[in-house]
């Protein structure tokens, strides 16, 4: 069967099979984990905080790095039918926070000790990663069941659910006690805001990749000049801490695994436009059994790496959606970068340290750079967005990084489509060579309507699609409410001036 292959959004420097130099590569996988760091640990330090775990959060932390580097190598050389084959960096999943925070407090208001807690939630995510294994299966037919607005309104109610935590880490922490509110609390979460929110509008693509470390930072060199940073804590603990599976045994409660299997469920869809994405930027297949393959390996890959986290005791897995930004950025799509980047992750997982590192941030500091992770995560809609240029008149480069863009009207199928690229609802022989900015409006069957783009409010000469007359491109040909069964593809057409 003929496969589909979506052209780059970008050039690449370097497709999925090619293998950089050390030195290249090395640089691109620094970027990838100064990206996707924080997420990695910030799930970890939420829910140890409000749970109180209080001497188990390093181990908690510098096992999510661990079983982030071990998934990420799963995802990235794939083995057998596990794993996608791209370039998809795994991290601890936000979407877990919520259900996981609900089943500490149960064991916790019965009187539960933090190993009862974690021995909790680690049998319960063992369990549930079940469901995303055997969902993968069946991956083709979830879209008629969870449709973009089930997922986007699961994911919304996941982010506001941490509104609370949020908050109160701005203000000083649960533990802030009399000091909670206080003016200098305040004063250093708005600074780490400000410099996030400056940071990521830079023209510089790795300023913006690394605004919230880099705000992390900054909050705390502030922080500690205000004095606000306990160092007397520095280096205690272990320096070295060997993975020690089902260190703290498993337990399992039916009522409290319903949320966390439901959660399974939406993870799957979004690891599915993840990889999608993936795949468009890299310009690899987007339709037929290669790219089935992938998607079915790739959940096949959450659930089995999820499985993974339980036993090595650290939360669920997910693919990281901020790392496919990297990937445009960079123009590296090698999956050999990402077991670089998997490998790195590995080491840094033996070393607590980095773990207690971490709990010298002020609640303040690290309270705004965990929202701004959050705020991220809130940002995946749904599987499959419609995706734009920052200039749609030169399509994609080097540093414009994907953005989702809702849809402003009912007509709107998609604004700017990069060039050599054809709409799934579009692809016949009428079609297949013309430019895209010369293809007559969808419905009105070539009559001479041309899309130029500027119908849009756009600037002249951005290639574009106007509105269909009808109202939208039909949800037969678009592939279904879920995630398309073919996004954009086609070779570069002669002429078309890109």
């Amino acid at each position: 069967m003929t496969q589909k292959t979506a052209a780059p959004l970008t050039g690449m420097i370097y497709r999925l099979e090619d293998r950089p130099p050390p030195g290249p590569a090395i640089l691109a996988a620094i970027q990838h984990i100064l990206a996707s760091i924080v997420g990695i640990v910030t799930p970890a330090l939420i829910i140890g905080g409000v749970l109180g775990l209080g001497e188990h959060i390093p181990y908690l932390v510098a096992m999510s790095l661990f079983v982030s580097g071990v998934a990420t190598f799963i995802q990235c050389r794939r083995f057998g039918p596990v794993g996608s084959g791209l370039l998809s960096v795994q991290g601890t999943s936000f979407a877990f926070v919520g259900a996981i925070l609900a089943a500490g407090f149960a064991v916790k208001g019965r009187g539960g000790t933090p190993e009862d807690i974690l021995a909790m939630i680690f049998g319960l995510c063992l369990v549930g990663c079940l469901v995303e294994i055997g969902l993968s299966q069946f991956v083709g037919r979830l879209r008629r069941i969870i449709t973009p607005t089930v997922t986007g309104i699961v994911i919304t109610i996941i982010g506001l659910s941490l509104v609370k935590v949020g908050f109160t880490d701005f203000a000083g922490g649960a533990t802030a006690g009399e000091a909670l509110g206080e003016p200098v609390n305040l004063l250093l979460g708005f600074i780490v805001v400000a410099a996030i929110l400056v940071l990521t509008f830079q023209r510089n693509p790795t300023v913006r990749i690394s605004a919230i470390m880099a705000g992390l930072v900054i909050g705390f060199i502030v922080a500690a000049l205000l004095g606000k940073v306990d160092f007397s804590s520095a280096g205690s603990g272990p320096l070295i801490a060997l993975p020690i599976p089902f260190r703290y045994g498993i337990d399992f409660d039916l009522a409290l695994f319903l949320p966390i299997a439901f959660i399974y469920l939406i993870t799957a869809i979004e690891t599915t436009g993840d990889l999608t994405a993936n795949s468009i930027i890299a310009g690899e297949p987007v339709r037929g059994d290669l790219y089935m393959a992938r998607i079915k390996g790739g959940i096949l890959a959450d659930g089995v790496n999820s499985g993974l986290a339980a036993i090595f005791n650290t939360f669920p897995n997910t693919t990281f959606s901020q790392n496919n930004g990297v990937i445009q950025m960079t123009g590296v799509a090698s999956r050999h970068v990402g077991m670089i980047i998997a490998v790195i992750l590995i080491v840094l997982g033996f070393f607590p340290v980095i773990g207690n590192a971490f709990l010298l941030v002020p609640k303040p500091v690290l309270g705004r750079s965990d929202a701004g992770a959050v705020r991220h995560h809130r940002g995946r809609r749904h599987p499959h967005p419609r995706l734009r240029a920052d200039r749609p008149a030169q399509g994609l480069h080097h540093g414009r990084v994907l953005r989702p863009r809702p849809r402003r009207d009912a007509g709107a199928g998609c604004d700017a489509a990069p060039a050599g690229f054809h709409p799934p609802g579009l692809r016949n022989a009428d079609h297949a060579e013309r430019p895209v900015g010369d293809h007559p409006v969808a419905g009105d069957s070539g009559r001479g309507r041309r899309g130029s783009g500027a119908g849009n409010g756009r600037a002249s000469g951005s290639a574009g699609l106007r509105p269909a007359r009808a109202g939208r491109i039909s949800r037969s040909s678009a592939g279904g409410s879920g995630f398309p069964r073919s996004a954009w593809s086609g070779d570069r057409p002669s002429g078309s001036g890109r």
